[in-house]
Formats: C-alpha cells, sequence, structure tokens
C-alpha cells in the first residue's frame, strides 16, 4: 500500500496532519513525516497515527518509490524546495486535501497537491494551482486565480478576478480588493488591504496596504 508522506515536522504540518485525519487517511495510508535537516519536535505528534523520519533518505528507506506526498510547510519557497525532491525520489503529489467544512462552488479547478482547510469559502470559477494551501476561514472570491506554492492563510479574503501569482504569501486576515495582480513571490501582510496591484517579490503591509520592500 503507498503510503502518505507529509513534507515537513512542524506546526503547519502537523495542521496537515490534523486534515488527514479528519479525512480518514492516517489509518489506510499509515502517513509519515519526512523532515529534511533538522529535528522535529516529536511532542506534537505524540499519540498520532504517523512514523517520524528525520531526512528524505530515512523517508525514502521506509517509503520506496510508492510514496505519494503532500506538503506540510507554510512558507511557499520552503514548499517547493521540499517537492521539488519529493518529485526528484519518484514521489506523486497527492490528490487535493480539502476539509468536510470547505464549501467548494461550480466549476472550480484545483490542482494536484493542493490543501484547504476547514471552514473555506471558493467561489466558482476559481482556479488553484499545484501545492496550494488555503488556510483555516479562507473566502476566495469568483473567478480568482491562485498560483502555484502560494499560500492564501486564515482568514483572508481574495475578491473576485484576483490574479495571484506562483509562490505569494497572503497573511492571516489580510483582504485582496477585486480585480487585483499579486506579483510572483510577493507578500501581503495579516491585516493588510490591498486596493492595487503588487509588484512581483514584493512585500505590502497596512491599511491600506503600500510597500514594504
Amino acid at each position: 500500500m503507498s503510503k502518505l508522506i507529509i513534507l515537513g515536522g512542524g506546526g503547519h504540518a502537523s495542521d496537515v496532519l490534523s486534515l488527514i485525519e479528519s479525512l480518514g487517511l492516517s489509518s489506510a495510508t499509515e502517513p509519515v513525516v519526512a523532515v529534511d535537516e533538522g529535528d522535529p519536535d516529536l511532542a506534537r505528534f505524540a499519540g498520532r497515527d504517523i512514523e517520524v523520519v528525520t531526512s528524505f533518505e530515512q523517508a525514502a528507506d521506509v517509503v520506496g518509490a510508492r510514496g505519494t506526498f503532500v506538503s506540510g510547510t507554510g512558507y511557499p519557497a520552503s514548499r517547493q524546495a521540499l517537492v521539488e525532491r519529493a518529485l526528484k525520489l519518484g514521489w506523486t503529489p497527492t490528490a487535493p486535501l480539502i476539509h468536510e467544512t470547505a464549501v467548494v462552488n461550480a466549476n472550480v479547478q484545483i490542482a494536484t497537491g493542493a490543501v484547504i482547510m476547514g471552514h473555506t469559502w471558493v467561489s466558482p470559477s476559481v482556479q488553484l494551482g499545484p501545492h496550494v494551501y488555503v488556510g483555516y476561514g479562507a473566502k476566495l472570491g469568483h473567478d480568482c486565480i491562485i498560483g502555484e506554492y502560494s499560500s492564501a492563510l486564515p482568514g483572508c479574503f481574495i475578491g473576485g478576478d484576483v490574479i495571484v501569482h506562483d509562490g505569494c504569501m497572503i497573511g492571516a486576515n489580510a483582504a485582496i480588493l477585486q480585480g487585483v495582480t499579486i506579483g510572483a513571490g510577493a507578500r501581503v501582510g495579516a491585516g493588510a488591504v490591498v486596493t492595487k496591484d503588487v509588484p512581483t517579490g514584493a512585500t505590502v503591509a497596512g491599511v491600506p496596504a503600500d510597500r514594504v520592500t
């Protein structure tokens, strides 16, 4: 039986494991947490149906070439690096993981490896790229596009027709107003209200949001 691997071993990985548990996948797939270059906080996984390993090499010994994986890190650049390593080992991204309390409306496209946490609202005709993370209580407006590896953190609101390019971080409780474009690798601070386009690689914060770097 193929094992489900969580890439990461921190608090974000624990949250993703909670989603896996809620979907009833943990006992069926025997998930593994692969922790790359670091010591996992084993206490956060105590008593849970999971095997914790401390490197990709150890995970490969356990899993072999039949594993499927999901990202367990919240930072887009780190997520991309871990996913690329997993792909080189021949592992396959999981189908989208969607919490049962999430509302996903008509004509939504969700790519492999995406994670949608509880109490989210995904409006019609939204597109979510590979390995996108949508946090608790986020709301995604109609026809918005969220690019590969991007994170929409808990409570954020992304308006209709918004484009979030690859590798972006949308902070908790931020609001992006309709029609705005967020450039690749940009960061939107927690609680920010974005009323205009954000350049590639920029960080914005405040109400209304202005460029920090």
